[in-house]
């Protein structure tokens, strides 16, 4: 590289937005939102990918950060406060690739060390079920197409979600009220036109001043 020079190392150098291209050549994936960028001593390079929630990795090295596991077919799960919590299948013979670990007793997963306190399941019965467990006694049944089916808290209670049925006004689902129609203005007061003219009164008389003198003449003398 030439100092001085702008080169692509991690996106579409067009510009295009996404998520994807985890474990493949930098330049080959999609970013969704960079807004910052860092590096730490080893020459690994870290994008705040800020719609996609996610902090990406550009290794300094070409070899690829996990060669056997985690597989391609990770499992996302986006918690409520909008962090994500990956899971990636174990190797065949088992076991995780570092830094992966295996998720606490129970799960069939490999996930980051600050995740290992969660677990994921898969059940295949009713077309595949995921579990997915964040702390013990709290736990989300998701179906194969990723839509959340159910809730049981620490106490055992399940919220058991149902998209499109009961139908509104049926079972334990009301109906609900139409808007309310607002009502009409009240009307304005009649307005006229017309104007009352004044009462008329004749005007004062004005004053006499009496039958004018006639003039006089003086004999000359």
């Amino acid at each position: 590289m030439t100092a001085g020079d702008i080169y692509n190392v991690a996106g579409s150098k067009d510009g295009a937005a996404g998520d994807s291209g985890d474990g493949k050549a930098a330049t080959a994936a999609l970013l969704n939102g960079p807004v910052g960028v860092c590096t730490d001593p080893a020459g690994n390079l870290y994008i705040t990918d800020s719609l996609s929630n996610e902090l990406r990795e550009v290794t300094a090295t070409a070899t690829a950060l996990f060669t056997t596991a985690p597989a391609a077919a990770g499992i996302t799960i986006t918690q409520p406060d909008g962090s994500r919590v990956t899971f990636y299948p174990q190797q065949s013979g088992g076991g995780c690739t570092a830094p992966y670990q295996l998720a606490a007793a129970g799960g069939d997963y490999c996930t980051l060390p600050q995740d290992i306190a969660a677990t994921l399941t898969f059940s295949s019965a009713n077309g595949g079920t995921y579990t997915y467990s964040p702390r013990p006694g709290l736990s989300y049944a998701y179906g194969s197409s990723g839509a959340l089916e159910s809730e049981t808290d620490a106490a055992g209670n399940t919220l058991t979600i149902s998209y499109g049925a009961p139908l509104p006004g049926t079972g334990h689902c009301p109906r609900r009220p139409p808007p309310a129609t607002p009502s009409p203005p009240p009307p304005a007061a009649p307005w006229s036109s017309a104007i009352t003219p004044p009462a008329w009164s004749p005007p004062p008389p004005t004053p006499s001043a009496g039958p004018r003198p006639m003039p006089t003449t003086r004999p000359a003398t």
